[in-house]
Parts: structure tokens; C-alpha cells; sequence
């Protein structure tokens, strides 16, 4: 199915699935907090709402008596959102079931196993801080020797306050909430990436997690996804370069206006690579906050 092309699932479905086939998808649920988990199915968008024959997602009542569920599904993805009811469960509790869509018109249900386990949130939580961490310890490590690694990098914020231990730039240029930042080269000392921090899609991410330690890993991530994709347009920009080799328009006259380009562009769709796609094509690693 290309990009473009609207999608159209069927009246009843005709399979669900969890992840890897050959193994029942787990999904670590903290008690103060609901976690998601996505499955994939041929289903028509409006099959849970449409007025008749309406479609029904089937969890058993062991699991309705323990977890409040919320369900959404769009272009082939079940989201279904699992909350520990509390006192119905303790950490260390799983529970194994099947997920099943079920209408009138169908002879019998299609379903797919699910585990979910009652995890400490604050184990959690210090899991997430030490991605983060390691995420940090990477960036700060890369830009010397090897010309593989990526360039260093500074960040950029509106003011020129410093963020957590790091002192930053001031915004220069016309540059603004909508940019991603700018590359200077440094001759010989190589390229120097500086990003912009108070980025609205930056910003937007953030505010829409729950904890410190996850805002300070999708940081992290915007960051390192910043790098690498201004890595490789500064690579395309350079290898152009050499190609015309003063042929035709002198490209190194507007190498500053492409590379703020290339820096809002990649902005723009950093996190959503890193945040949400992994929850679409990757359903055996998924554990989604409240989306809805």
C-alpha cells in the first residue's frame, strides 16, 4: 500500500496480532500509571463505533475486574490502554489472556495472547533515568577521533539560561521556536552542531510526559536524532560540493541558508521517528503513556 493511498480495512477482521507471532507480547504496567499496548489488524477504522454490527474488543473478566481498558483503533492498529485498578493487583502479579475482536457477522472471534505484568513505577522510572543517562554519557563521548562518530554539539535556548549542568547559546540569527538550530563549520576543527533546545516540537514532547526522568530521555533522543540527521544532509551538502567543483551555482554561497533548513526540517520530524514509529512497526517493544 503506498503512503498516499487511504486505507480500507474489511467489515470483520480476519486476524489480530500482538509483536513476534511465536511469542505472547508483554507489556510492564506500573500500578500509578496505564500502559498501551498495539496490535495489528485488517478491522475498518469505525469498526468499535459504527451504530450497527458494532465491534467488540473481548479481554475476559478476570482482566475487566482488575484493569479499567480503553481501546482505540485507526488504519490497522489496536491501541488498547490497561490501567491497574487499585488494590486489584500487586507488583509481581501476570496475567496471561487473549485478545479478542468479535462481531455479529463473524463465526467466531480472532484473537492474540498478551502478558502483562504489575511493575514498581519507581524501578521504572530508574530504568529510564539510566537510558538517559547512558544516552548523555554517548553524546558527550562522540566528535573526536574517528570521522564516523558524530560532530560535538552545543545547545541553543531563547535566552542563554543554562540547561542542567550545561551552558548554552543564546538564539542568534532570526532563529526562533520553529528552528532546529545551525551547523558552524570550523575548518579543520570539523563541523559544530548547535541545536536548539526550546524547540516547539522539542518542548511539546516533553511536556507531554509524566516524569522528570522521561522528559530527560526524550531529550537525549532529540538530540541524538538531531545530530545524525543534520550529519547526513552536512554529508550530501559536501559530497555535492566536491561534485561540482565550481561548476554552475557556487552551492558554498548558500550553505548556511541550507543547513538552517536541513536543521527545521529534521526538527520537525525527529521525535516523531523516535517517539512513534517504533510504537507502529515495533510492536514487541511497546509500552505507550496516555495518548488519548
Amino acid at each position: 500500500m503506498t503512503a498516499n493511498r487511504r486505507f480500507e480495512g474489511k467489515i470483520s477482521p480476519t486476524f489480530l496480532r500482538f509483536g513476534n507471532k511465536s511469542k505472547a507480547l508483554k507489556v510492564d504496567i506500573p500500578l500509578n500509571r496505564s500502559r498501551a499496548a498495539i496490535a495489528q489488524t485488517d478491522a475498518e477504522n469505525g469498526y468499535l463505533q459504527r451504530p450497527n454490527n458494532k465491534g467488540q474488543v473481548l479481554v475476559g473478566r478476570k482482566i475487566g475486574e482488575r484493569f479499567t481498558v480503553r481501546t482505540h483503533l485507526y488504519n490497522g492498529h489496536l491501541i488498547i490502554h490497561f490501567e491497574a485498578i487499585k488494590g486489584a493487583v500487586k507488583v509481581g502479579d501476570k496475567f496471561k489472556l487473549k485478545v479478542r475482536l468479535h462481531d455479529g457477522l463473524m463465526r467466531r472471534p480472532v484473537g492474540s495472547d498478551l502478558i502483562l505484568n504489575i511493575s514498581d513505577g519507581e524501578k521504572l522510572e530508574t530504568a529510564a533515568r539510566k537510558r538517559a543517562a547512558k544516552i548523555a554519557a554517548g553524546n558527550q563521548s562522540v566528535g573526536k577521533g574517528s570521522k564516523d562518530r558524530l560532530p560535538e554539539y552545543r545547545l541553543l535556548t531563547n535566552d542563554g539560561r543554562k540547561v542542567g549542568d550545561q551552558e548554552t547559546e543564546r538564539w542568534a540569527g532570526g532563529l526562533s521556536k520553529m528552528d532546529g538550530g545551525i551547523m558552524q563549520d570550523r575548518g579543520k576543527s570539523g563541523v559544530l552542531y548547535k541545536i536548539n533546545y526550546d524547540n516547539v516540537y522539542h518542548l511539546k514532547y516533553r511536556l507531554q510526559q509524566r516524569s522528570e526522568a522521561a522528559r530527560e530521555l526524550v531529550t537525549q533522543k532529540y538530540i541524538l536524532g538531531m545530530r545524525i540527521l543534520m550529519l547526513g544532509f552536512e554529508r550530501a551538502y559536501r559530497s555535492r560540493k566536491r561534485q561540482l567543483n565550481g561548476k554552475r551555482a557556487n552551492v558554498a554561497k548558500f550553505a548556511n541558508e541550507f543547513r538552517i533548513m536541513a536543521a527545521r526540517g529534521a526538527s520537525s520530524t525527529v521525535l516523531a521517528l523516535t517517539e512513534d514509529l517504533p510504537k507502529i512497526i515495533d510492536t514487541a517493544s511497546v509500552v505507550a503513556e496516555n495518548v488519548e
